[in-house]
């Protein structure tokens, strides 16, 4: 090894070097594909991709309501102006969700009912009918806070998780 770095650094080894060729180096190998059914499946895993994204868009847009109606009912407090406005709020969240006539055709226990079977889980019919007419005719209108809190939560669940025309 010593000789060969000597040889080198004295100069005698250059005359045989400069007859040496620089070995052709193969280009670079291309990621896209070369084949007709490789492109096709790439466009195709694209549009599918491109599908989603829009399936998703549709749906965050659909639900604007939804973000807007818990945006409102979060403000809402346990005082009697306030409280008028849960079976209200509730009222205009179905009328987003769903066709005007089926809202408007329910009133008390009928519209209970009708609230039940567009949300899995809830159960207005059963705790919540007597309340929700109070709330929208009586003259005064007052609640426990522990049933306040759990009107707003139930309220707040069907908000969320209810089918509507286009879910």
């Amino acid at each position: 090894m010593f000789l060969l770095l000597s040889a080198s650094t004295s100069g005698q080894a250059q005359p045989m070097l400069d007859g040496l060729n620089d070995i052709p180096v193969p280009a670079d190998i291309s990621w896209f594909p070369q084949t007709l059914g490789w492109k096709l499946l790439l466009f195709m895993a694209i549009a599918a991709i491109v599908y989603r994204c829009y399936l998703h868009l549709r749906r965050y847009v659909q639900n604007a309501y939804r973000r807007a109606a818990l945006a409102k009912l979060q403000q809402l407090g346990n005082n009697p102006e306030q409280l008028a406005l849960l079976p209200l709020l509730l009222r205009k969240t179905a009328l987003y969700g769903f066709p005007r006539t089926d809202v408007t055709a329910h009133v008390g226990k009928e519209w209970a009912l009708w609230l039940d079977n567009q949300c899995q889980g809830s159960q207005f019919a059963q705790h919540y009918t007597a309340q929700l007419a109070q709330l929208s005719y009586a003259e005064s209108k007052t609640m426990a806070d522990n049933e306040f809190r759990a009107l707003k939560a139930h309220i707040a669940h069907w908000i969320k998780h209810h089918r509507g025309q286009y879910d």
